[in-house]
């Protein structure tokens, strides 16, 4: 009994631990890896898309730039909006270190644009001299950069914690086959001890035969004697 209940009490406490781990893993995958993607991915093509189409390096469209003005606004704000939420979770050391970088040329690019969008109304001999120097392109490029590989980060840290949960569970399950083969043994073993038992001889109680009772004698009656 010793026995079967420390074998009990081991796999109860393993099987906890393995059940937190594989919750954290699979919480971490989940929310700071899934999720973030599309977050990235949105940031990823608003300097890629939204900024490279209206800002043409050779010719540039101010009519249907101005007209762009608003919906530019909109998906710069949504897009950081989702960057500020990404950098809300769980970041790695070099992860962290790529978000800053990044982080430090959009606030560049955003300078840029900025500036780009109000003198399309007043200056545009301005614009298109700063368009063809390339210094757009050239402030953009590292945001692309750092956020593909952002992008590639979440997949690679995903499948590291993927392949953890997939190690502990072969563990566990080989710890389960030890456990069943530990039970199997001592069942075993148990059942034997039982059949291997030797028979107890049957004592033979021998009856006593009943005690007689005493039979009540008769009182002797005294003859009357006659007097000469």
């Amino acid at each position: 009994m010793y026995l079967l209940t420390g074998i009990v009490v081991i796999v109860a406490s393993f099987g906890v631990y393995v059940e937190k781990q594989i919750r954290a893993s699979a919480t971490t995958i989940l929310e700071d890896r899934l999720k973030p993607v599309p977050l990235i991915s949105h940031r990823f093509d608003y300097y890629g898309t939204t900024i490279q189409d209206n800002f043409s390096s050779s010719i540039v469209n101010y009519e249907q730039l101005l007209a762009n003005r608003s919906e530019i606004q909109k998906v710069k704000e949504e897009t950081e909006e989702g960057w500020v939420a990404y950098k809300a979770t769980y970041l790695t050391p070099d992860e962290a270190k790529l978000v800053d970088h990044a982080q430090e040329a959009m606030d560049e690019v955003d300078e840029l644009v900025d500036i780009l969008l109000e003198k399309a109304v007043t200056d545009r001999p301005y614009v298109d001299s700063i368009l063809k120097t390339g210094i757009l392109n050239e402030k953009i490029t590292p945001v692309l950069d750092d956020t593909n590989a952002l992008l590639e980060l979440q997949t690679a840290v995903g499948k590291e914690e993927t392949v953890k949960m997939i190690a502990l569970l072969t563990k566990f399950s080989n710890f389960m086959v030890g456990v069943l083969a530990m039970a199997f043994v001592l069942g075993g073993s148990l059942l034997y001890s039982q059949f291997k038992k030797e028979p107890q001889p049957v004592r033979r109680t021998t009856r006593k035969a009943p005690a007689k009772k005493p039979v009540a004698r008769k009182p002797a009656v005294r003859k009357p004697t006659t007097r000469k």
